[in-house]
């Protein structure tokens, strides 16, 4: 059975039937089957291609801290994959919705019906935590956003509109990816980003990112199997950026009791929807990471400089 989230309702009446101004003026209603389980492309290896240090991170996702561990930890593609949202426009009113997580039978695969006429109908999947839906304003916001994926699919519902429709979502998150290259001392404990910007949230029916974020801070623990390593310590953080902001980020490593033992800041970093944005460079050494390199396999080519 599909999960259907009550609370999320936008323009439904409180007991789940749809109100007489919201539906489609054709009478008549066809069940859809929409198919968005397997469509997400998880190998974040897309990431990571460039130069012969990201190489060797091949095969890695980062977990729920975002720190990397070895793709082998996913069995199911669809099921990186932690809620699927569903909502179902006819004109400027939501006449159903629909929330889903693996534990769902039908996971990915919902079946729902729809009135006969014109509906645009928006799909959100994301692994994210933390989430917070305002239907007033369309969006969705996460504590510690992670990878997300969209589609806007509009549907012209009759007679002959039964079976299933196969839905490829897009994925609209960015993703900034720090890398330290020289050896991880012994008493780390944390590495801290902090972008001077940062969107966390999206709304739902225009795929645009919300949620801004001044200076914020995400601490991530690094495991102690990295100590001692080179080149192999790398930490990320998930955003939205729609067509792209530029920020200032700071990256501080910590030790359990406080003390600073690597610092580095770089100006003025890139961000675009789809693109993971790649910084890398001596980060206990001495102050300041040395190089960025911009993962541009989604988008047109981009350099830059400093």
């Amino acid at each position: 059975m599909m999960a259907v989230a009550a609370a999320f309702m936008c323009g439904c009446s409180n007991d789940g039937e749809v109100s007489e101004a919201n539906v489609a003026t054709d009478t008549g209603e066809a069940e859809v089957r929409f198919d968005v389980k397997g469509n997400f492309i998880m190998d974040v290896t897309e990431f990571q291609q460039g130069s012969e240090m990201q190489r060797t991170m091949a095969g890695r996702v980062a977990n729920a801290d975002g720190v990397n561990v070895t793709r082998t930890a996913l069995t199911d593609e669809a099921n990186t994959m932690t809620d699927l949202w569903m909502y179902d426009f006819v004109g400027d009113e939501c006449v159903q919705t629909l929330h889903q997580t693996p534990a769902d039978a039908d996971w990915g695969t919902p079946r729902v019906s729809l009135k006969y006429g014109s509906h645009h109908v928006y799909f959100v999947a994301s692994r994210g935590t933390g989430a917070t839906l305002d239907n007033g304003t369309h969006e969705i916001a996460w504590s510690r956003p992670s990878d997300t994926f969209w589609k806007n699919l509009t549907i012209d519902v009759n007679g002959s509109t039964n079976g299933t429709r196969t839905v490829e979502l897009d994925r609209i998150s960015t993703r900034l990816r720090v890398t330290a290259t020289d050896k991880v001392p012994d008493d780390i404990s944390t590495i801290t980003i902090t972008p001077s910007v940062w969107y966390n949230g999206i709304n739902y029916c225009t795929g645009e990112p919300c949620g801004v974020a001044n200076s914020q801070d995400r601490k991530i623990n690094v495991p102690l199997s990295y100590v001692g390593t080179s080149g192999q310590l790398a930490v990320s953080i998930y955003g939205f950026a729609g067509s792209g902001f530029q920020a200032n980020v700071g990256v501080t490593a910590k030790t359990v009791d406080g003390t600073n033992i690597g610092e580095a800041t770089v100006a003025s970093v890139p961000f675009a929807q789809n693109r993971s944005t790649e910084l890398a460079g001596t980060l206990f050494v001495k102050v300041g990471v040395n190089t960025i390199t911009i993962d541009d396999e989604w988008l047109d080519d981009y350099e830059m400089t400093f």
